[in-house]
């Protein structure tokens, strides 16, 4: 037979236990792509933009975005030459030197990414899209050059989350994907017909 103080403390123990249950369960993540155009006129012709468009796919908010990072490691092949962000986010970028590579920090302390939320980033750099859109980067071999780390509450805090920023498809890409797709539905049913008969 239970004692009404133990069963007592159960419920307490249990009340409790899902009380903490949401926190338990928020998780941090996110996903991001990069586009990026030649600038051809104007002070940086010659040079590239690239936006790269961050959502939280996660339950809590995103505040910091380190583009091009990982701890000790920097994978941007040259120092970019401007970054802006959304207003109330500020942008520090880190030169490449010393053996190696370059990134930006992205960071908010006024207008986080919600959940189900994205926000666009940008920078400017001789970098051409080959070289940012690498899967290997230069300073680290095997490293693609779009990893980055998204934080919580700011640099180093946690959780935090690793991904890799990838390139969005060029419209050019998607056409011949179109067509390929077509072309192989195209030959699929001829193949079918003929064995119909």
């Amino acid at each position: 037979m239970i004692k009404r103080s133990g069963l007592l403390a159960a419920l307490i123990t249990g009340g409790l236990a899902l009380a903490a249950a949401p926190t338990a369960f928020a998780s941090f993540s996110g996903s991001g792509t990069i586009s990026g155009s030649l600038i051809s006129s104007g002070t940086n012709a010659g040079d590239y933009n690239y936006t790269i468009d961050l959502t939280n796919t996660g339950t809590q908010s995103i505040n910091f975005l380190w583009f091009a990072w990982t701890p000790g490691q920097d994978y941007l092949y040259s120092t970019p030459v401007a970054a802006s962000a959304p207003s109330g986010w500020s942008t520090n970028i880190l030169p490449a030197g010393g053996g190696s590579g370059a990134s930006i920090q992205f960071d908010s302390s006024t207008n986080s990414i919600a959940a189900g939320g994205s926000l666009d980033f940008s920078f400017i750099t001789a970098d051409t899209p080959s070289m940012v859109y690498s899967q290997s980067s230069h300073w680290f071999p095997g490293k693609p050059v779009g990893t980055s780390v998204l934080y919580n509450a700011g640099e180093f805090s946690s959780p935090s989350d690793t991904i890799v920023i990838t390139p969005t498809p060029e419209p050019a890409a998607l056409g011949l994907l179109a067509v390929g797709g077509v072309l192989g539905l195209t030959l699929a049913s001829r193949a079918r017909r003929r064995q119909l008969v």
